[in-house]
């Protein structure tokens, strides 16, 4: 039997270049994940906000801004 499982993902840029890290639907071990990220915006005050779907295959890049960061959610089954 598959398990639920919710797990909270982050991501902090220190340095003074933007930076991308990228996350892939296999990275956690959870089968087509669901995705709320909150991420750094067009500027330094400013954030955005997105729900996505991330099956097995699929890869997401999150850019950061210099000393910006990420914050995701990611559910689905393991």
């Amino acid at each position: 039997k598959e398990k639920r499982l919710d797990m909270d993902v982050a991501g902090i840029n220190g340095e003074k270049n933007s930076r991308s890290v990228t996350i892939t639907g296999n990275m956690f071990g959870i089968k087509d994940a669901e995705l709320d990220l909150y991420a750094d915006g067009s500027d330094a005050r400013s954030f955005r906000f997105d729900s996505k779907q991330l099956a097995t295959g699929d890869s997401l890049n999150i850019d950061m801004l210099p000393c910006g960061g990420f914050i995701c959610k990611i559910s689905g089954k393991q």
